[in-house]
C-alpha cells in the first residue's frame, strides 16, 4: 500500500504567499550582522552593543543596553526591541524590499523524500 505524499498534504493544506523581506542595507551588512542571539553571553552582547551602536543585538538582545538586574523577559526589554527595530527602519540600516518574495517548493523533491510504502 502506497501512503499520500507529504506533497499531496501540503498541496492541500498550505497556503503561500509572497512578502517583502525586510534586510540591511548593503553598506550596512557587515557590521549589523550578528551571531545567533542564544550562542552568545550576556557580557558579549554588551560588549558587541557598546562598541558597535548598529549591532542587531540591539534588537535580539536589547537587555543588553539595559541595567544588568532587569528580566531579560520584561516587558520593558521587547519594548525596547521594537523601539531599536524602528530606529534601524527609519534610519534606513535596515529597509523593506519593494519586490515581494516568497518560498517556493517542488513536488518532485517533496515526493522523492516523503513516501512510505509497506
Amino acid at each position: 500500500m502506497i501512503y499520500p505524499t507529504l506533497f499531496h498534504f501540503l498541496e492541500e493544506k498550505v497556503f503561500l504567499k509572497p512578502f517583502a523581506g525586510i534586510r540591511p542595507d548593503s553598506k550596512y551588512v557587515s557590521i549589523v550582522n550578528v551571531p545567533p542571539y542564544d550562542m552568545v553571553s550576556y557580557q558579549e552582547v554588551r560588549k558587541a552593543i557598546k562598541y558597535n551602536p548598529f549591532s542587531f543585538f540591539r534588537v535580539t538582545r536589547p537587555d543588553g543596553e539595559m541595567l544588568e538586574s532587569g528580566n531579560e523577559y520584561s516587558d520593558e526589554v521587547y519594548k525596547r526591541a521594537r523601539e531599536n527595530f524602528e530606529y534601524f527602519l527609519r534610519e534606513k540600516i535596515l529597509f523593506k524590499e519593494v519586490v515581494l518574495g516568497g518560498v517556493g517548493i517542488k513536488k518532485e523533491s517533496i515526493e522523492n523524500l516523503f513516501f512510505l510504502q509497506s
